[in-house]
């Protein structure tokens, strides 16, 4: 039986702690504020949760927006100036429908708990804070292909997690939702995404579902969503420092999944508007052999190899599905997710051997 999050028992019973953080269920952020008004908002929002040193009136205060994902609005705020308090980030949630937050977050809050150095503050309606990591950047795409990432990938994996296989449920609900979606007149005329053949995808899933259990897999915590905007880098005197964050997709999976859709994000696609992957930025055979031998800490990894291959196929359709339920639901005006689902599609076919 699944685990009922704090959060809901926080929402029927009016509690204001979950996670030993405030928890403010009834404060909103509307995401259409900018300037001095989104300012002011998020100052209320703050000061009500106790994260803000007093006084500290707004005039003080900044808020800029953080590039970085597309699911997501994010904002550093820096209270009194900066001045003797730390600045938060405020992650203002999106992908409505797509993400189930009460257990986002709870996930979230026992990452920060394990890893360290990344910390959760506290949650409203709808969006949450987070301590700003001060000297880390979003790793480039070349910069996530060094072997130092392997030991923090190796690390998620290794949290001790209770929790249902949940990644086939996930494409069952995503195949209903993209069919819903490839019907809207939006859809039916973007010249790529007409393309994308969800019934295909459909059979190829149920062929590749009863294929893995012959695989003698272990599922894991994995973070399933293992791209360069999730992997921040600081440069600590010679050496670079790494930290995973976001882990809203996160859940019990197969590593080999995890393992292959960071293999497939050596490729990028989400970082430009034009949701193009460049694929021939994906590793070689000696790549993937040397970053499996640093995973798996032993030479002879290729039957390891070939059990994450399996899944590169079967992570193209993941985000292909994805894509095509965000066509529906956001449109492609700030990103291309008919295009990028398309790019996606057609890449799980190459995976396949079908073209």
């Amino acid at each position: 039986e699944k685990m009922v999050s704090p959060f809901v028992a926080a929402r029927s019973e009016g509690t204001k702690v979950v996670h030993g953080k405030p928890y403010l269920p009834d404060m909103q952020v509307d995401k259409s504020l900018s300037g001095d008004q989104l300012l002011k908002t998020l100052h209320a929002v703050l000061s009500a949760m106790s994260l803000l040193p007093e006084p500290c009136p707004p005039s003080s205060c900044s808020v800029t927006p953080v590039s970085g994902g597309i699911t997501n609005a994010l904002y550093l705020f820096k209270p009194c100036n900066g001045e003797g308090s730390s600045p938060l980030l405020v992650r203002l949630f999106g992908g409505e429908g797509m993400i189930d937050r009460d257990t986002e977050t709870d996930t979230y809050a026992e990452m920060c708990a394990y890893l360290g150095r990344i910390t959760y503050l506290g949650r409203f309606g709808n969006g949450r804070v987070e301590g700003f990591l001060e000297g880390f950047k979003a790793c480039t795409l070349k910069e996530m292909r060094g072997l130092a990432v392997v030991k923090e990938v190796k690390k998620i994996h290794d949290f001790a997690k209770e929790g249902d296989l949940e990644v086939w449920d996930q494409f069952t609900t995503w195949v209903g939702e993209a069919e819903v979606a490839m019907k809207k007149d939006t859809c039916t005329a973007h010249e790529y995404l007409c393309k994308v053949d969800v019934e295909r995808v459909k059979s190829r899933l149920e062929e590749l579902k009863a294929a893995v259990p012959g695989l003698g897999l272990e599922p894991c915590f994995c973070h399933n969503d293992l791209l360069s905007g999730n992997i921040l880098m600081s440069v600590e005197g010679d050496a670079r420092v790494y930290q995973v964050i976001d882990f809203e997709y996160g859940g019990v999976n197969y590593r080999e999944f995890d393992i292959a859709n960071h293999w497939n994000e050596y490729a990028g696609g989400t970082q430009n508007p034009d949701g193009i992957p460049d694929y021939s930025l994906l590793p070689d055979k000696e790549q993937r052999l040397l970053w499996l031998r640093e995973y798996w800490a032993k030479e002879d990894v290729e039957k390891e190899l070939k059990d994450v291959e399996t899944f590169m196929e079967i992570n193209n359709y993941y985000w292909c599905l994805w894509a095509v339920v965000q066509s529906g639901n956001e449109g492609f005006e700030e990103f291309d997710y008919g295009r990028y689902a398309y790019e996606r599609f057609i890449q799980g076919q190459k995976e396949g051997g079908f073209c």
